[in-house]
């Protein structure tokens, strides 16, 4: 039985972090199974030794505990927030020979699918996850003050914002119980052939009261008209996905990572 009164939000800590990953796992661990032949363990494995999440402490990186456990973990970042290097992140190489190339391309795909740059004024949600057997007890919604806590106490910041599975109704409710407001739908065709997840929602709350969304270009934008070459490769890329054929045809992944800086973002 979970008492609410023992739960505590803290900042993270190094000690934290094979905790942190196993409630990670339970996350992304549907998205990352439909692209590997990696069982839980091995996945832990290779999240730990690629640091597929930071391992380090720094602003907006917070714990849910109980009696010492964690049992939740959000992260949050800003477009001025102070950059951090994680520790003993491991080579390429030595991650392609022990996980096979096939999943470390395209797990780092999917990890680069799954980020968004921060504009300015925004206080960004990289991922907020809760362990299974503490669901249902407010651990989420208290992570999320925490959010707003720190939000409120950064000067440039006026919003919250994150994205969300649009098949996750559960989050997406609880979201917007708490004031979030849905500013997009994204319907993108890589993330549909690389999670199985086609619509994604865009949300935001505003921290002292409510103005209209703007059409952004990413402060990277430039790097997107690179990506327009990965058009060529499209119809091998599919083909790996659903054939298994050529895997370093993924590399020409790379290109649609870049393309995707040059889409405008309404914020």
């Amino acid at each position: 039985m979970i008492n609410k009164e023992n739960i505590e939000i803290r900042p993270y800590k190094i000690a934290d972090y094979s905790q942190v990953v196993d409630i990670l796992i339970l996350s992304f661990e549907s998205k990352f199974k439909k692209l590997t032949n990696l069982e839980t363990n091995n996945l832990k494995s290779y999240m730990m030794d690629a640091l597929l999440f930071d391992n380090q402490p720094q602003d907006g990186y917070f714990v849910a505990t109980i009696k010492n456990e964690v049992v939740g973990v959000v992260k949050a970042t800003y477009s001025n927030k102070a950059k951090v290097n994680n520790t003993n992140k491991t080579s390429f190489f030595y991650l392609e020979k022990k996980y096979g190339l096939r999943n470390v391309i395209k797990l780092r795909f999917a990890m680069i699918l799954l980020s968004d740059s921060t504009n300015k004024g925004e206080y960004y949600i990289e991922h907020i996850a809760v362990s299974e057997r503490a669901r249902g007890h407010g651990i989420g919604t208290k992570l999320l003050e925490k959010v707003f806590d720190e939000a409120n106490r950064l000067d440039e910041i006026d919003k919250v914002t994150l994205y969300v599975a649009g098949t996750n109704q559960g989050a997406v409710k609880l979201y917007e119980r708490i004031g979030f407001k849905t500013i997009k739908k994204r319907k993108s065709f890589l993330m549909q052939l690389v999670f199985k997840k086609r619509t994604w929602f865009f949300m935001s709350k505003y921290l002292n009261g409510e103005s209209r969304p703007k059409l952004t270009l990413n402060r990277y934008w430039w790097l997107g008209l690179l990506g327009l070459i990965g058009f060529v490769y499209i119809n091998d890329i599919r083909n790996v996905f659903i054939h298994g054929e050529n895997y370093f045809i993924l590399l020409n992944l790379l290109w649609f990572s870049w393309f995707i800086y040059f889409i405008p973002s309404k914020r």
